[in-house]
């Protein structure tokens, strides 16, 4: 009876919850997982994140920014503005994508490129 229980419940669980495991990055991780690197997004949009801390982000038109890690989070400044906002890290089981999770919950997707 247990294992009927069991298979019923998991069957409720959509497919897409249980086919991507995320794992939470932090600290050096996350330094690691974005130092030197080329995303791509969803969008089509892309970004790299150079060792010095500077940022690029191409999507309508390429945008200079600056990147760090604070707290265990990625941040980053877009001038004109200059407050820093910060983003949780979460890399895909494959290895292959990262998820940013910003403060109202909003997430955005990029792939490794190279």
């Amino acid at each position: 009876m247990k294992r009927l229980i069991a298979a019923v419940l998991l069957s409720a669980v959509p497919l897409g919850a249980v086919a991507e495991d995320w794992t939470l990055l932090k600290g050096s991780d996350v330094t690691n997982a974005l130092n030197a690197r080329h995303l791509v997004y969803e969008s089509g949009a892309t970004q790299d994140f150079g060792e010095d801390g500077s940022t690029r982000y191409t999507g309508g038109g390429p945008t200079m920014g600056q990147w760090r890690v604070r707290d265990d989070q990625y941040c980053s400044v877009w001038p004109p503005a200059g407050t820093w906002t910060c983003y949780d890290v979460e890399r895909s089981a494959d290895g292959k994508s990262l998820r940013f999770t910003g403060p109202g919950g909003d997430q955005s997707v990029g792939l490794y490129d190279r």
